[in-house]
């Protein structure tokens, strides 16, 4: 970016297809930002407010051992909070935190400052921060099944824990996350021949 000039900019700007790759990514970006900080807040919620008093939920614990780790009273306090929490725990490392700090920062940055960052042109290590967040996802999905669900509900085909390969545990969340990935910014032939199958059933169903 920097170094760059006018001119080659506005010429980037101009190329098409440089146009919509930057789209696709902001977009992509933005989208997995927002479902990884609502999971991360709305299952650490649900642990801790799981009990109705007078129709609404009892969160007194939640506000005690979670939200008290910020005491101050911004717009972002609960995904802070949140953040705390997961180091305070070992869920997350004091780096995670600050990557995770660094990503809500270029998230604000590409959903607010839109014509700038077009124009300019981004950077590479923000294709690195982003593949950081999916893998932060992962960590997080991994220790969450492993440390709170299995713990809670057990092995969904009652074997034994020994027997897990916790490198290959993953959720739904993330299975979609790595299929919007390789669609938008890679070739996505992996999905082709699935794509084709359901056309043809739907064809034939019809």
């Amino acid at each position: 970016m920097d170094g760059t000039s006018f001119s080659d900019k506005f010429e980037n700007f101009l190329d098409a297809d440089n146009l919509k790759t930057q789209l696709i990514f902001g977009a992509l970006f933005i989208a997995v930002f927002d479902y990884f900080k609502g999971t991360l807040i709305n299952r650490i919620k649900g642990f801790y407010t799981f009990e109705m008093v007078d129709g609404k939920w009892k969160d007194d614990e939640y506000k005690r051992e979670v939200l008290s780790k910020i005491k101050s009273e911004k717009s972002n306090k609960t995904i802070r909070a949140t953040i705390a929490w997961l180091v305070d725990i070992n869920a997350f490392s004091k780096e995670d935190a600050q990557n995770f700090k660094k990503m809500a920062e270029l998230r604000d940055k590409l959903a607010h400052d839109m014509t700038t960052w077009l124009f300019e042109g981004f950077p590479t290590e923000w294709i690195k921060l982003y593949c950081d967040m999916v893998t932060l996802h992962k960590k997080f999905d991994r220790w969450w099944i492993e440390n709170i669900e299995i713990p809670i509900a057990g092995l969904p085909d009652g074997g034994e824990l020994e027997d897990v390969d916790w490198d290959e545990v993953t959720s739904v969340g993330s299975h979609f996350i790595d299929i919007m990935t390789d669609l938008a910014l890679l070739n996505g032939e992996k999905y082709k021949d699935i794509l084709a199958e359901l056309k043809g059933e739907k064809n034939n169903g019809q």
